[in-house]
């Protein structure tokens, strides 16, 4: 009884896990090329002990072009937290699965399974080849 329990305990740990991937309906295409953007302000609030400061930090943007059988997509993302002047780890000519999110957002993965945020700018028809 207890080895059933256990494995039905494992399972319902197990199952939230899958059914994220599931949700997503994850798509694959190549990277084209990868540019900086423009230049963005980006507030921040910092908290220490008694006192909140503020103010606003240029960030740099990055541009990924990921283009699928149909359409070219363009994803503008920050890098970091505290926005790093590289982009980030993505391979140009290399497959790169992405995810649209609701409101433009978007998720593209990374090599090695890492999750980055981004936005979609740009959603453009791809033109046929003559």
């Amino acid at each position: 009884m207890r080895a059933r329990t256990l494995v039905v305990l494992m399972a319902l740990v197990a199952l939230p896990s899958f059914s994220k991937d599931k949700q997503r309906d994850w798509q694959t295409g190549k990277l084209v090329s990868l540019e900086e953007g423009s230049a963005e302000r980006v507030g921040y609030v910092s908290r220490s002990q008694n006192s909140v400061v503020g103010g606003y930090s240029e960030c740099r943007n990055w541009l990924y072009s990921i283009e699928t059988d149909t359409i070219t997509y363009v994803f503008s993302a920050h890098t970091g937290a505290w926005c790093a002047n590289h982009p980030q780890p993505f391979t140009v000519g290399a497959q790169v699965k992405f995810v649209l999110e609701p409101k433009g957002k978007a998720l593209l993965l990374e090599e090695d399974g890492k999750e980055y945020q981004s936005v979609n700018a740009k959603k453009a028809a791809k033109q046929a080849a003559h």
